[in-house]
């Protein structure tokens, strides 16, 4: 087992485009994956181990339960194949963050998932691909490729990025027209509104130049009826 550990490479976090050089730095990173080829497994003289990575059942509350039985939470958005796969929430979700803070966890919680998902390839041997990318983000997506994943689909992967490259650009545009038809369509009420506003305020001077007319009016006849010696 330490013959094999010493023969891990790390795989580091780093984001990747479309690049004219893409293919032939896949090509090195695939040379320098010895410890899952099989002639280093014949060499050794190691089989590999199986792992079973099933989930441990899930237990659902019956109706008969009692009443301090917690309800399972699951998942949500999981998939085996083409079918929902449960698997346990192991924690509550948290509130919604946003601005620089959903931005500053995103970053800090990609941290650990990738070492996660590299300590899990390097484990059992698995094909894994992940990535994801912030809807606030001003950067390329983040995403990883496990070892026997870039050993044996090298040819694939570069496809595979360009079209989730091509699924967050189309992803951040919408969200930023969406965003940039909202800011007009208040920016209209507000004019509006301030239109509104301004005819009121046109309106109360029409009404308060007939009430001072009118004043004038009261006030000469006051003084007319005065001059002749009539009062109320």
């Amino acid at each position: 087992m330490s013959a094999l550990r010493d023969r891990r490479i790390k795989d580091p976090m780093t984001p990747m485009r479309r690049v004219p050089g893409y293919r032939h730095a896949l090509q090195e990173s695939i040379a320098m994956t010895p410890s899952i080829s099989r002639e280093n497994h014949s060499a050794a003289g190691t089989t590999p181990i199986l792992v079973d990575a099933s989930p441990a059942p899930l237990h659902v509350p019956s109706a008969s339960s009692t009443q301090t039985s917690k309800r399972v939470e699951v998942v949500e958005g999981v998939a085996r194949g083409s079918r929902p796969y449960a698997i346990s929430r192991s924690r509550t979700l948290p509130d919604l963050l946003s601005g620089q803070n959903a931005s500053k966890y995103f970053n800090i919680q990609m941290k650990d998932i990738v070492n996660r998902c590299e300590r899990l390839a390097h484990a059992t041997g698995a094909w894994i691909f992940f990535t994801a990318n912030h809807s606030n983000a001003r950067q390329e997506f983040i995403h990883y490729s496990s070892p026997k994943f870039r050993l044996e689909a090298h040819d694939a992967i570069e496809g595979i990025t360009n079209e989730f490259d091509s699924i967050f650009d189309n992803l951040i545009t919408t969200r930023r027209a969406d965003g940039f038809a909202k800011q007009a369509e208040l920016r209209q009420q507000l004019q509006e509104k301030q239109s509104q506003l301004d005819s009121r305020d046109v309106e109360l001077q029409e009404t308060s130049k007939v009430a001072e007319e009118l004043l004038g009016r009261l006030k000469a006849v006051e003084a007319k009826l005065k001059a002749a010696g009539i009062s109320e």
